[in-house]
């Protein structure tokens, strides 16, 4: 087939359709998202998740997905062709069923063969374009009240077209919508908006009119818009699929119930995605129209009947907050039986530190075990924010992505390369999420697109202003994200300061015996087929979690903590946060063996032994400016009264020579190394340079922690008032 005949059939057979059919499982609807068993492992609860906007699926315990043909050739054993045939002949495109050219949307009850309106649309939509008699007449609506609320019929590119003005809360005309055809055809390019125009829902004009009611219908398009208002009902229509419902929060205050229509195809499913990231969503009825799309539909079925029908389906709407609770309280039940016995071991860490391992992380695994808590404090008021900082090839990236691979998709945005606006202007909502930055390039350094960036990571919310030209106009855009918002970062080389104050840098080891236990499990895995735990149980775990957990914790020796800290660098103001944070993401995991307190989880004495475990040797190089382990021994492999080359000093150390470069560059940061070659190009020869910083345990120990606390005078309630601060 060609490939607009693929195409067709891909849009003929929805996933949310095709898998039911083919594995006799139950769909399940979700927010954004919907739900099966995956027939490719055994799937105790669904875990294959279906994307109905993107017509993509996805299953995280195997790790794989794709779109329909993809899902076909797994499930059947097809190549590519039989799939194609196979999903042609059952969407009836073999010459016996519909037109390639109707989408999936187009039959009328499912039984094949066009819709009455269809037929009409396709007969009365020419080369001359779409008149506005004909508009009005497939709509079923009087030409003279279409006329009235300002639609004209226009010529664009000799054809003729019909000009639809959105005009504001005011009156005055903010956008202009062109409806160039009535019926979609192959693809669909029914609409066009004027150069300049920024769309905006249709019928602000009317809004205050309909506030005096209290009640408001939500819909998709303009004609669905005036098939309300033609039946005295007040009503708002979305201008695109892109247009996000939480752009209408403040804009729908004083209705006391706001009925959306959602239609029984993808942009229905995004509109009903959409409402729970809403202010306004518990004033929410959801309404379905049966076997009509559309009200436009569902008015041509027999306009006498409309209002009667439309009190039925209104009467019958599922309040969204109750659809919510049930669709959560379903969710939390599957979650929980699939994450109880991990929620229920008091050795979780070590478990996850294990899973680790058996899927394939060798050596040290400390720094992915530091990137799965901290993907875990995106639950948290204030999330933990990292940078893996190492040579290139040392394994940054892998400690993140073994992490990532326990966590559901929604715990993290993933940003591989963009530009330096990109994540201010992508509508994604990273509401206790981490961003993960691949790559510390794509985080920017100056100017207001990184103080942007940079007040995501350290005030829980960004907020980004900038002037934007709207029907002729400069006007100024107000681009709020809000949080909190984890960040997680990974570079070759120190950040900027003032990113590097907002996060902990988190070093990679670099030695022989790093090196020597990931060839051995690269060679494992070449050996013979290695077979990766699943981590299903693992991903349910963070689901309850994010659902059904407690996420507020008290930390009751947190004084204490913060009497013994270095207290010497000011960076120490935000880093002890982050240890809190670290502290409070163990007891989160660990709330089911943990104490409560008014709705809190008391942290206990085990959940800063964890963090001390994995954050020792971070604030150990924070408390002597940056002098890790591996730097120490750098510079004191050079003796006092002597110069050595660098390629002495990478075998003395039994190093290569890009480990060695690595290292010494950060103790000449440091000052403790001194490269006495000038020439350009030359061998470096080091000497010593400034006293190495004394070498001591910046965190204290769980012990000396535990003794300050039981002798402590304190209340084990009560709140120690922080010191006097001055203002100067």
């Amino acid at each position: 087939m060609a490939n607009l005949e693929r195409e067709v059939v891909r849009r003929a057979n929805p996933l949310e359709v095709v898998i039911p059919s083919l594995t006799g499982d139950v769909v399940r609807a979700g927010a954004a998202e919907r739900f099966t068993r995956c027939p490719f492992h055994d799937d105790q609860h669904p875990s294959l998740r279906i994307n109905v906007e993107k017509q993509r699926w996805y299953c995280d315990p195997c790790q794989t997905g794709g779109d329909v043909f993809e899902f076909v050739q797994r499930f059947r054993d097809m190549a590519f062709s039989e799939a194609l045939t196979f999903l042609a002949e059952r969407a009836g495109l073999n010459g016996n069923g519909p037109s390639p050219n109707d989408g999936p949307g187009d039959t009328e009850g499912g039984r094949g063969g066009t819709s009455p309106r269809k037929q009409y649309e396709h007969s009365n939509t020419s080369a001359h374009g779409v008149a506005l008699a004909h508009y009005a007449e497939a709509k079923g609506l009087p030409e003279v009240f279409v006329c009235d609320l300002g639609v004209t019929e226009i010529t664009v590119g000799g054809r003729s077209a019909l000009r639809i003005p959105y005009f504001g809360e005011d009156g005055a005309e903010q956008a202009v919508q062109l409806r160039l055809a009535l019926a979609k055809g192959e693809r669909d390019a029914r609409f066009k908006w004027r150069k300049g125009s920024k769309p905006c829902p249709y019928g602000l004009w009317r809004l205050e009119d309909a506030r005096t009611e209290g009640r408001l219908a939500l819909v998709e398009g303009a004609s669905d818009t005036q098939t309300l208002w033609w039946h005295g009902i007040s009503a708002l229509g979305l201008p695109s699929a892109s247009f996000t419902l939480d752009q209408l929060d403040g804009l729908l205050d004083g209705f006391t119930r706001i009925d959306v229509v959602i239609e029984p195809d993808r942009g229905g499913q995004t509109v009903l995605a959409g409402v729970a990231k809403t202010a306004f969503r518990d004033r929410v009825w959801l309404i379905t129209l049966g076997e009509a799309n559309d009200p436009s539909e569902l008015h041509l079925r027999d306009p006498e009947k409309f209002l009667d029908q439309w009190r039925l389906v209104t009467e019958a709407a599922q309040r969204w907050s109750d659809l919510d609770a049930t669709e959560r309280s379903e969710r939390v039940t599957v979650t929980f039986r699939a994450a109880q016995e991990l929620l229920d071991d008091p050795r979780l860490i070590d478990r996850i530190g294990d899973t680790l391992r058996a899927r394939g992380y060798a050596g040290d695994v400390r720094p992915a075990l530091l990137a799965y808590l901290a993907l875990t404090s995106r639950l948290l008021d204030r999330p933990i924010n990292l940078a893996f900082v190492a040579q290139s090839g040392a394994g940054k990236n892998t400690a993140v992505d073994f992490a990532k691979a326990l966590m559901p998709a929604e715990a993290f945005h993933e940003i591989r390369a963009c530009s330096e606006r990109a994540l201010i202007y992508d509508e994604v909502e990273v509401e206790h999420k981490v961003v993960i930055f691949a790559e510390v390039d794509s985080i920017p350094e100056e100017g207001p697109a990184a103080s942007a960036v940079r007040s995501l990571a350290s005030d829980n919310v960004m907020e980004y202003a900038t002037v934007e030209k709207d029907a002729g106009r400069l006007r100024t855009r107000h681009i709020r994200k809000p949080g909190p918002t984890g960040l997680i970062t990974t570079s070759t080389k120190r950040l900027p300061e003032q990113m590097s104050t907002r996060t902990l840098e988190v070093p990679i080891p670099d030695d022989e015996r790093q090196t020597r236990a990931v060839l051995l499990a690269q060679a494992a895995e070449a050996a013979a087929p290695v077979t990766r735990p699943d981590v299903e149980d693992f991903i349910a775990l963070q689901r309850w979690l994010a659902d059904a957990g407690a996420s507020a914790v008290w930390v009751p020796f947190a004084y204490e903590l913060a009497a013994e800290v270095p207290a010497r660098a000011v960076r120490m103001r935000r880093d002890h946060w982050q240890l809190l944070a670290c502290v409070k993401a163990s007891a989160v995991l660990h709330q089911r063996q943990r104490e409560t307190r008014d709705g809190r989880i008391v942290a206990a004495f085990e959940d800063y032994a964890i963090a001390r475990d994995l954050l020792a040797s971070v604030f150990d190089a924070l408390s002597t400016d940056g002098c890790t382990p591996a730097v120490r021994e750098t510079v004191e492999a050079v003796r006092d009264d002597e110069e050595l080359s660098a390629s002495a000093l990478a075998d003395r150390l039994g190093v290569a020579r890009s480990t060695l470069s690595s290292r010494a560059k950060r103790a000449m940061a440091g000052g403790w190394l001194v490269n006495e070659e000038t020439g350009r190009g030359r061998p470096a020869r080091y000497r010593r340079g400034s006293p190495l910083p004394e070498q001591i345990s910046a965190l204290p120990r769980v012990e000396r922690v535990r003794e300050l606390f039981e002798c402590s005078t304190r209340h084990p309630g009560e709140v120690v008032p922080p010191p006097p601060y001055k203002e100067f």
